[in-house]
């Protein structure tokens, strides 16, 4: 006859079951927060020029659709009315959410409807990742005044196919005067300093202060020093175009395809998202950009920025004949050493570090550097390290690059540097407000206004 387990044995052996299970559940449990669900939110809006784009691309996130890694989302605008429309995108079809008819959630391009866009999915639908993709028009660090002359060019007409290279480059020729996320029927758009705003709120109110993961951008000119610098604290990543974009933008089929083996890391997506561009368009178009930017230690490259600016306005001031400011606009105005856009008051940053830093070096022989007071001497050494040492943040800073043969070498991170005058929204930049950047386009125009008046007259 059997004996039947004592009290002690089976109180011993309940303990080793619970120990096991803890430790099996807090394992899985880790697991579940390394892979990671992702909600993957796209604002469309595209009551605008872009609405067949927008179709496109929903399209598009319909041949991957919702699986067990991602939720796919999407609000769109109902195209002449004021008015939207919330998807969950699933497999071959999308199931409506909810649609928006009352003020003030109803219209896109407003601070209200992106934050109850993102408010509504993140409480239905809780995830470990948030992807947030803003889809438009942009038009980087400047805000457009005038509503009539914003978007005067669908996104494909800015692009011509020169038979020599079988490639689309950008006319040039076009004057674009293109915030993000337009709205033509509410006439509405998210200046730069709302979307600092609105995203800040998202991440502290909806979030429970946690960062966005990835902030991309499906818009054109958005990859700029200065967005980063709004965006810094509530995102993680950047994802978006230095230059203009083509009309169908992201190829959201190919990189949202690798969710449907596993998750991925919020780098992972967004070096996919740079790939799947460049992919999509390096065989066509000649002046592609785009780039994913870590936010992470991004005053890092902001300080080194306030640094330059301030050396080069003191340079300004204190050289003789006006030998800093030629160097200065000689180097700007190259397209051989600073690569612009066609916004041409954007340029590419890296490509300006290093060619006034090379310049600087090639035009200061012994016999010149002789004829310096000692004081130009130690602002020209400390800018040019201060280049170089720029140079090198922005490689740390943008972790993945694509670009045309036409930009080959861009960086992946523009800056306002215009050469006529100082648009008046820029001031309200953070990163205007926060360097010496600001003041020294400020300077560096003044100086560059009286020396040709000095040459020319009135």
């Amino acid at each position: 006859m059997k004996q039947r387990p004592s009290l002690i044995y089976l109180s011993y052996a309940l303990i080793k079951a619970i120990v096991f299970l803890s430790l099996f559940m807090g394992s899985a449990s880790s697991a579940s927060v390394k892979q990671g669900k992702w909600n993957f939110l796209v604002y469309i809006a595209a009551n605008n020029n872009l609405y067949r784009y927008g179709q496109h691309n929903i399209k598009e996130m319909q041949q991957i659709g919702s699986n067990p890694n991602i939720n796919i989302f999407a609000q769109v605008d109902n195209f002449g009315k004021k008015s939207v429309t919330r998807y969950k995108i699933e497999k071959g079809h999308s199931v409506v959410v909810s649609t928006q008819t009352q003020p003030p959630t109803n219209l896109s391009g407003t601070t209200e409807n992106l934050y109850d866009f993102v408010k509504e999915i993140i409480s239905k639908y809780p995830a470990d990742h948030l992807a947030l993709v803003l889809w438009n028009h942009g038009s980087g660090a400047k805000d457009p005044h005038l509503w009539r002359k914003l978007l005067p060019y669908l996104r494909e007409n800015c692009f011509y196919f020169n038979p020599k290279t079988n490639l689309y480059e950008i006319d040039r020729s076009i004057v674009n005067l293109r915030g993000i996320a337009f709205n033509d029927i509410g006439h509405t758009y998210i200046s730069n300093p709302e979307l600092k705003t609105v995203l800040e709120r998202i991440s502290k109110e909806l979030l429970g202060g946690k960062k966005i993961d990835l902030l991309g951008m499906d818009a054109c000119h958005m990859a700029a020093v200065e967005i980063g610098s709004q965006i810094k604290n509530a995102a993680t990543y950047m994802v978006g175009s230095e230059e203009i974009e083509p009309g169908p933008g992201w190829d959201y089929s190919k990189f949202l395809s690798h969710f449907a083996s596993r998750s991925l890391s919020p780098l992972e997506l967004a070096q996919q998202i740079v790939n799947a561009y460049g992919e999509k368009y390096n065989r066509l178009f000649a002046d592609l950009t785009q780039s994913a930017v870590n936010l992470e230690n991004y005053t890092v490259l902001e300080q080194n920025i306030d640094t330059i600016a301030t050396l080069s306005i003191e340079l300004l001031k204190t050289t003789k004949k006006h030998t800093f400011l030629n160097l200065l606009r000689k180097v700007r105005g190259n397209p051989q050493q600073t690569i612009s856009f066609l916004d041409t008051d954007y340029i590419d940053l890296g490509s300006f570090y290093k060619s006034l830093a090379q310049e600087m070096e090639d035009q200061t022989p012994p016999a010149q550097q002789t004829k310096r007071t000692t004081q130009e001497t130690t602002l020209m050494e400390n800018l040019k390290e201060a280049l170089i040492e720029g140079a090198k943040l922005l490689t740390e800073q943008v972790v993945h690059n694509t670009t045309g043969r036409n930009v080959k070498s861009a960086s992946g991170l523009s800056i306002y540097f215009p050469t006529k005058s100082l648009h008046t929204s820029y001031l309200k930049n953070s990163l205007a407000q926060t360097t010496n950047w600001g003041n020294f386009l400020h300077t560096y125009l003044q100086k560059h206004k009286r020396q040709l008046t000095e040459k020319y007259g009135e």
